[in-house]
């Protein structure tokens, strides 16, 4: 599913996702969260904080429109993606 950058703002983010999931027994492994590059490059800080915890409680992600604006391969490296 798309994740609007502004999710990113709240501070609850990973818990509402964890609780969501929890909640209906779905196997954490089976959501996958798709942001778009101008999206994780607008607060690139707090994004990558939110995608390292969920990635450690098992939620997957997809990168799109990756290279149509100034990103480095490098993010890539530093990224759960």
């Amino acid at each position: 599913m798309n994740l609007p950058s502004r999710l990113f703002e709240r501070s609850d983010l990973v818990e509402n996702i964890h609780k969501a999931v929890t909640d209906y027994d779905v196997p954490h492994k089976a959501i996958q969260l798709e942001i778009t590059e101008n999206n994780l490059m607008r607060d690139l800080h707090n994004v990558s904080l939110s995608l390292h915890r969920l990635n450690e409680i098992g939620v997957e992600f997809a990168l799109d429109d990756f290279g149509t604006g100034y990103s480095s391969l490098a993010y890539l490296t530093t990224l759960p993606i």
